[in-house]
């Protein structure tokens, strides 16, 4: 049984593979892209669930390959910036947010803020993949295309010669 859980068997297909094929072949198309969007959103869970163990405990600094944006404040038990201020140690000890968050922002303003620029981030390259403007509604000031450079002029001298 646990050999089936391992190979992606939940216990209840019977535990063969080759027969949950053949039931799967049976099923129609809505049904079977119903399932396999189940198994990807099981196995993204999965993974989610993977990261986070993988992570508990550790400085959220100190991840490796991520950047601010995939820090998840809501993962992090022990907060710093809600600690109560220590006295004894001038220097810091937690409760000052303005040492964590920039431009008055916390916590949760922090994950806002992010959500929007990840939106914003995904609508940049789904338009851009797709050759299409972005939307305006996600995306606020369009860019604009770079412009036309033109000849370059290394250094001229003032007499009109070259430089070389």
């Amino acid at each position: 049984e646990d050999a089936d859980k391992e190979n992606g068997d939940d216990g209840e297909g019977g535990g063969d593979a080759v027969k949950d094929e053949e039931d799967e072949s049976q099923l129609d198309p809505a049904a079977r892209l119903a399932l396999q969007n189940r198994r990807i959103e099981a196995a993204r869970a999965a993974a989610r669930l993977l990261e986070s163990s993988e992570n508990a405990g550790r400085d959220p600094c100190l991840f490796s390959k991520r950047t601010s944006f995939d820090i998840r404040m809501d993962q992090i038990e022990d907060k710093p910036w809600d600690r109560p201020p220590n006295p004894s140690n001038p220097s810091g000890g937690g409760g000052d947010v303005t040492e964590y968050f920039n431009y008055g922002m916390d916590e949760h303003d922090w994950a806002e803020y992010a959500e929007g620029q990840l939106a914003i981030r995904q609508e940049l390259t789904d338009a851009a993949r797709q050759k299409r403007p972005p939307d305006p509604g996600i995306v606020p000031v369009v860019p604009r295309a770079p412009r036309q450079q033109g000849e370059r002029v290394a250094v001229a001298r003032r007499d009109g010669g070259d430089a070389g």
